[in-house]
């Protein structure tokens, strides 16, 4: 899927295809900064 057709989907679209193709990394030593 290249970006035009990404474009294209809805919001809800999106953010199912982002779930279900991106690595999501649970590193919580990288997500959350010791500050």
């Amino acid at each position: 899927m290249d970006a035009r057709e990404l474009a294209r989907l809805s919001e809800e679209e999106t953010v199912e295809y982002v779930k279900t193709n991106m690595w999501s990394p649970v590193y919580p030593t990288i997500v959350y900064k010791n500050d």
